[in-house]
């Protein structure tokens, strides 16, 4: 698992095995296929650059790159890649990507604290869903709510 933190530039790496022609590629997230350009990976998400392609020739061992520019929230996931000739197809082993905000008041992962991010902690405290365990204990109590708090007072 690689945690990331929000906005910042991501790359991942693979290579298929050498010696096999005409090898294509593409990259997915969650086992669905990713598009170049913005939200590539997800509704909203940073920008996708590699996310298919042939490499032409004898040059399968060559390795692909893809890119995430100003990942987002959204964009977390397992990726891997699909390569495949007319001889078949291979995935490559997963990545796990989570994605952290640089600021911990950023609730929402959106780059901004604001009323938005106090009102998206409240309603998952509210709930006593795991992603309000501020404090990590394991538990949604008071204490998590009074760290927010204290956070989000402060800033960034």
């Amino acid at each position: 698992s690689n945690a990331v933190v929000a906005g910042t530039d991501v790359q991942l790496t693979a290579a298929a095995a050498e010696g096999f022609a005409d090898v294509q590629f593409q990259w997915q997230r969650n086992g669905v296929d990713l598009a170049d350009g913005p939200g590539g990976a997800s509704s909203g998400g940073g920008v996708i650059v590699g996310s298919a392609g042939t490499l032409t020739g004898t040059d399968g061992g060559a390795p692909v790159t893809l890119t995430i520019r100003g990942i987002k929230a959204s964009d977390a996931g397992d990726y891997s890649v699909r390569f495949s000739n007319l001889c078949g197809s291979v995935s490559s082993a997963v990545a796990t990507i989570s994605v952290s905000a640089s600021c911990p008041a950023d609730f929402d992962l959106n780059g901004f604290v604001n009323a938005d991010d106090f009102d998206a902690f409240v309603l998952e405290f509210i709930a006593g869903n795991s992603t309000a365990d501020f404090d990590g204990d394991g538990f949604v109590t008071g204490s998590d709510f009074d760290l927010f708090a204290e956070k989000f007072e402060a800033g960034c």
